[in-house]
């Protein structure tokens, strides 16, 4: 019967063959996890520490629960530090604050074996990015143990390569693979729990098949299974897979009846756990004084966790069809496919090598101890990860490793009885599967910087199509006639661009009561930009003219060639509206990303015909012209140096958060770096940020990202021979005539060549890469005008 173990036939060499050829695998995925994880160079160790980890390790070491940075003494002045509007200028996002103290809510096994062991030993803090990669690169090694010890176990007649193509379905076509980037304290237990997870699994089968150390097998196996619950307590729900290898150790699988090996093979197994559950329940206690508490309540983040309801049955019929179907679209640019930003995808939709499961449960097939062990792993998992109260990409990890090796059992099965069709069926869903996952990582996963040069090549055929087709990428001109009859207040779209209904942009006309047409965009999450109003003309034609990021190809078309991701964000983010001739709306505007399919001409997405939901009137015409650039010149230095300047400027629109740069001084190390930050929707702040040292910021602002702003700014920096000893320690900021800072600052010594307006050229951390508002105009002025 097909899943009875058989004695093995393999030759020797044809396993060592095997095991070359998934070692090969795992270096080659280890190498891409280190590839893409690798912001910087020197960015995998550190003598600080340096993120949440590096702080929660350091506190460790110094003797104490908490972590060793401090909370900002403004925080713990407010009356209610867990607001998250008023603690936004001096929280650390996500970082739990008890009683004065910061505490860090995730798992802390990864301390105990990662980066604790590293600091004792080197004196240097690892990186969260190294501890992701490494989890990842050892949990698919031991995922290859597992797989071959199935096939060589239960499957000597499948053919080998089934379990290598298996492997590599799990290497690079595992969600896990996307915790690589930008890889931080989100992604570190994930990760962590991955790879003891797949340590457990491989012990369990050695476990299975030993018989006079089974119970050391097991003992393993809980020691792994207990490390994994300290780093992701919620894998606690999954445990009960235990009992597979357990029942097959002391007979329950065949009959057998109870047996003093039971208590000695369930302490072996439960005992590592359960010790680990009561070390966690131990550290709640002392730190947040219950056992039930893991810190998840008194995090400082957007929003306020104390009245949060984390988990909720409920919401099974909700998240559950997402993380199994949610679909992406199609796309005529590499990477092809383009999935819901920020939000999981269809794991059953673009992983079908998960489908193979269905021959590892299909009865006499396969062993019901290896569908049982890795089904409930993943059922478990799954339906828990589906009470959460949102839904994450990075949850897909928790369960789809145990779908995919399901997948590989199954299609082991399928290929053990000899038959060409169904090892090609079977090694075509496999590679559909690696493929699938190469598009998906390409597009989420990888940093685009670094595939560019691929993107490119294969753009290099969608940018042929477009000159055959004559297909343009500029401004979309749109040519309509109003409706007969309007409604006054009534608002209808134009132009709608987006590929989600919480994630798009488009240009409204609206009706007004006087007999004008006002016009709108409108950015989800912020709202409206208003423009301003014209008269309806005698004919009741209009025609439109709109530039908006929305419409324009990604950075890798062949029309971008030469240019960089500043020249590029810099024209993206233009927002130009020309109705009849007359400028009506311009100003700097993130859009979400868009492809051609989802550009909506006179409706919206999903709208049906409830009123407002399509113009009314007529479209007469819609072309695309010519690309041509719109983003103004900006000056890379002052004027002149020595004196303060004054510059004219609209700040960006839709944006609530983010800092970027005014005016660089310095080089390196040696740096002065003046920089706005949001703080709230059309709320902003200034600092000047001293190079390693910090420095002061101003209080909060009210702007209005439409206006015309006068920015009038002296530094210390910019001093010369001819400065006034008064001025060579003060910074000045006014804005609009008021007075945002002044007083006295340590500056950096600069030359007139290292000056840099709107730009951030020494990579401080406080500003993002550049300013990425309209920068008008900028003069010198006199002392005395400041």
């Amino acid at each position: 019967m097909k899943g009875q173990r058989q004695p093995m036939h393999h030759t020797h060499q044809g396993n060592r063959m095997e095991s070359w050829a998934m070692a090969l695998v795992v270096l080659f995925c280890g190498w891409l996890y280190f590839w893409n994880a690798n912001p910087a160079p020197a960015a995998w160790l550190t003598r600080p520490p340096a993120d949440f980890y590096g702080y929660q390790t350091a506190g460790f070491l110094a003797g104490q629960l908490s972590t060793s940075n401090a909370p900002h003494p403004a925080l713990l002045a407010l009356s209610n530090p867990y607001d998250p509007v008023a603690n936004a200028p001096y929280r650390v996002h996500d970082m739990t604050l008890w009683q004065g103290k910061y505490y860090l809510y995730f798992g802390t096994t990864p301390i105990v074996l990662f980066f604790g062991p590293i600091k004792a030993l080197t004196g240097w803090h690892p990186t969260e990015p190294l501890a992701v990669v490494t989890f990842l690169t050892l949990g698919l090694a031991a995922g290859g143990v597992f797989l071959a010890g199935i096939r060589r176990i239960y499957f000597p007649g499948a053919p080998r390569w089934v379990s290598v193509l298996g492997l590599m379905v799990l290497g690079l076509a595992n969600p896990v693979v996307q915790l690589t980037t930008r890889a931080q304290v989100y992604q570190v237990p994930i990760a962590c729990a991955y790879c003891l997870h797949l340590l457990a699994l491989a012990s369990s089968l050695r476990a299975m098949q030993s018989r006079r150390r089974a119970h050391h097998w097991l003992a393993v196996t809980g020691v792994f299974v207990g490390l994994a619950l300290g780093a992701r307590p919620n894998t606690l729900v999954a445990t009960p897979w235990l009992l597979v290898p357990l029942a097959v150790c002391v007979g329950w699988d065949s009959g057998r009846r109870f047996t003093k090996s039971f208590l000695v093979a369930i302490a072996a197994t439960f005992g590592p756990v359960a010790l680990a559950g009561m070390v966690v329940l131990l550290l709640n206690w002392l730190r947040f004084g219950s056992v039930s508490e893991f810190g998840a309540t008194y995090q400082l983040a957007g929003s306020n966790q104390l009245a949060l309801a984390l988990f909720s049955p409920g919401r099974i019929f909700a998240n559950a069809p997402e993380y199994l179907f949610s679909a992406g679209s199609w796309q005529p640019y590499f990477p092809f496919l383009a999935l819901p930003e920020g939000r999981p995808w269809g794991v059953l939709l673009y992983l079908p090598w998960i489908w193979m499961a269905f021959w590892a449960a299909r009865p006499g097939w396969c062993p019901p101890a290896l569908t049982r062990l890795l089904g409930i792993y993943a059922l478990a998992n799954f339906l828990l990860i589906a009470c959460y109260f949102a839904t994450v990409e990075r949850y897909l990890s928790d369960f789809t490793p145990a779908l995919l090796l399901l997948g590989t059992v199954g299609a082991t099965a399928f290929t053990a009885s000899p038959g060409t069709a169904r090892r090609a069926a079977a090694a075509l869903l496999g590679l559909a599967t690696v493929i699938s996952g190469g598009l998906i990582f390409a597009q989420r996963a990888a940093d685009q910087e670094k595939i560019r040069p691929l993107a490119r090549a294969f753009n290099q055929i969608a940018g042929i199509w477009d000159k055959v087709a004559q297909r343009e990428h500029g401004a979309l001109r749109l040519d309509i006639e109003l409706p007969a009859t309007v409604t006054a207040g009534l608002s209808e779209p134009l132009v709608e661009t987006g590929r989600q209904t919480d994630q798009r942009d488009w240009l409204q006309l609206t009706y007004q009561s006087d007999g004008s047409l006002g016009f709108e965009f409108f950015h989800a999450g912020f709202g409206l930009v208003e423009g301003s109003r014209i008269p309806v003309p005698a004919d009741r034609k209009l025609v439109v003219e709109i530039r908006c990021g929305g419409l324009l190809p990604p950075l890798a078309h062949p029309m971008f060639a030469g240019w960089n991701d500043d020249d590029y964000r810099r024209e993206r983010d233009q927002l130009w509206v020309i109705v009849n001739g007359t400028e009506v709306l311009r100003t700097t505007l993130v859009c979400y990303e868009s492809g051609p399919r989802d550009i909506l001409i006179g409706r919206h997405r999903d709208g049906g015909v409830a009123a407002g939901a399509r113009f009314s009137g007529r479209i007469l015409n819609s072309e695309r012209l010519p690309f041509a650039r719109a983003a103004e010149p900006r000056p890379a230095a002052p004027p002149a140096f020595g004196v303060p300047l004054e510059l004219r400027l609209t700040f960006p629109t839709g944006r609530a958060q983010g800092a970027e740069p005014i005016l660089a001084t310095g080089t390196g190390s040696k740096s002065d770096l003046l920089y706005y930050e949001f703080v709230g929707t059309n709320m902003v702040r200034f600092g000047l940020d001293h190079f390693g040292y910090g420095g002061r910021t101003s209080k909060s602002v009210t702007i209005d990202p439409l206006a015309l702003h006068q920015l009038q700014i002296w530094t210390g920096a910019m001093a010369d021979e001819n400065t006034p000893d008064a001025w060579r320690r003060r910074l000045v900021v006014k804005l609009n005539g008021e007075t945002i800072i002044d007083g006295e600052q340590e500056f950096f010594q600069s030359l007139p060549n290292s000056a840099a307006i709107g730009l951030n050229p020494h990579g401080a951390s406080t500003a993002s890469r550049q300013f990425t508002g309209r920068l008008l105009g900028v003069r010198s002025l006199l002392f005395e005008q400041l």
